[in-house]
């Protein structure tokens, strides 16, 4: 499958703002994650999902990260299953509140 992607750009620090009543209450530094893949119904189980995700964390290597945050929902299997086959490996969970 071809690939065609510009590289992605990112600061040595990305911060997410949580607010309170328009009150800061912290900043949580960020650096190179994969959190969102999408691969089109049409397209689900040929195992393009393992191509994208390749692709992506190679691009974020090729970028300067040592390290990449990937994550998925806890529920979503196929994501967890193809983070897996691509040599992820679960060193946390998280829980986020809307």
């Amino acid at each position: 499958m071809p690939h065609s992607a510009e590289p992605c750009q990112h600061s040595e620090v990305d911060l997410f703002t949580s607010f309170a009543d328009a009150s800061p209450l912290g900043l949580k530094p960020w650096g190179p994650d994969i959190g969102y893949i999408g691969v089109l119904p049409a397209h689900r189980g040929r195992g393009y999902v393992g191509d994208l995700l390749i692709e992506a964390s190679r691009l974020l290597v090729e970028d300067g990260a040592g390290e990449i945050d990937a994550m998925t929902d806890v529920g979503n299997a196929p994501m967890a299953a193809a983070f897996e086959r691509c040599g992820y490996t679960v060193v946390d969970r998280m829980l986020v509140h809307v």
